[in-house]
């Protein structure tokens, strides 16, 4: 393995890297904004006077939980994508990279919704 080879593989191993570190980065993320919701909406917050008012909160707080899983699907599905397309660029794919750029495109736009969807219901 000369120098230029070894350059590359260090190159390639340490975008990987990066890549699965900020991945993981954002899932935790994502499980700290989940536990923080779910602590602020948990019952010990609740007033005990409006008691008859639980199910409809509760039922909230489930469809937050499930709006939040949406986003941490759509965040994953964002970070494999851009490493696809990253892979695709450094092969000379421009043209399929593009393509898959687009879909990230797609995932941000839906992942945006949702983050408002979501930061709606809060205030509720």
């Amino acid at each position: 393995m000369n120098d230029a080879e070894r350059e590359s593989f260090e190159r390639k191993y340490q975008d990987e890297l990066i890549a699965q570190l900020s991945k993981m980065v954002t899932q935790v993320d994502a499980k700290i904004k989940r536990s923080l919701a779910r602590a602020e909406n948990g019952p010990q917050g609740r007033n005990e006077a409006n008691n008859e008012l639980h199910a409809q909160p509760e039922m909230n707080a489930l469809q937050q939980e499930s709006v939040n899983e949406k986003i941490d699907q759509l965040e994953t599905k964002i970070n494999l994508f851009n490493e696809n397309a990253e892979k695709l660029g450094e092969e000379g794919k421009i043209e399929e990279a593009e393509a898959v750029m687009e879909e990230v495109e797609k995932f941000k736009k839906q992942k945006a919704e949702l983050e408002a969807l979501g930061d709606t219901s809060q205030v509720k």
